[in-house]
């Protein structure tokens, strides 16, 4: 287990939960990938499968309240197991908390990594930043735990599929 929450907000439960289930899918996808390198670093998908496989850390997962909305959550240096939250962009979907819970633990797996570097530069979010390690993976993750809504229960039924303006975004996200 990677990520831990033992608060109450049950979206970040589940959340924790999902991106728990997809750690050896994520590690498929990048041993994979067509992707040779990634820019803002030295290392390959291959070398992070790696270095995400062998890992031991663990990741406590905390909320704070920051005013503005589209500041997902962060990670501190000064606190490497740590993922913090911001519980006012929380009204959003499971994929996407998902995708933020995975994002910042890369950048934690960046921080205690002594050979490589996977990060990207600024916050400001910019579209050849997908190539970029923390945000390459977050999306896996998003699609992962997203297509994770379509699969069949033990008792033969589906579950009801996304709604058509997560698929249109989550489409139009990777086009």
């Amino acid at each position: 287990m990677i990520f831990e929450y033992t608060g109450e907000i049950e979206s970040l439960k589940e959340a924790s939960k999902q991106a728990n289930e997809i750690k050896d899918e994520i590690i498929y996808s990048l041993e994979r990938s067509k992707t040779t390198r990634f820019r803002c670093s030295n290392i390959t998908p291959a070398e992070l499968s790696d270095i995400i496989r062998t890992s031991k850390m663990k990741i406590e997962i905390k909320t704070y309240w920051y005013w503005s909305r589209n500041v997902f959550g962060y990670f501190d240096a000064s606190k490497p197991n740590v993922i913090h939250i911001n519980t006012r962009s929380l009204p959003r979907p499971i994929p996407s908390l998902v995708s933020t819970l995975w994002h910042e633990y890369i950048h934690a797996l960046d921080a205690n990594e002594k050979h490589f570097y996977f990060h990207h530069d600024s916050n400001y979010y910019e579209l050849w930043k997908e190539d970029t390690a923390p945000f390459y993976i977050d999306g896996i993750a998003e699609r992962l735990a997203a297509a994770s809504d379509n699969v069949p229960r033990t008792d033969n039924t589906k579950v009801k599929s996304a709604p058509l303006w997560k698929r249109v975004l989550f489409f139009w996200r990777y086009l």
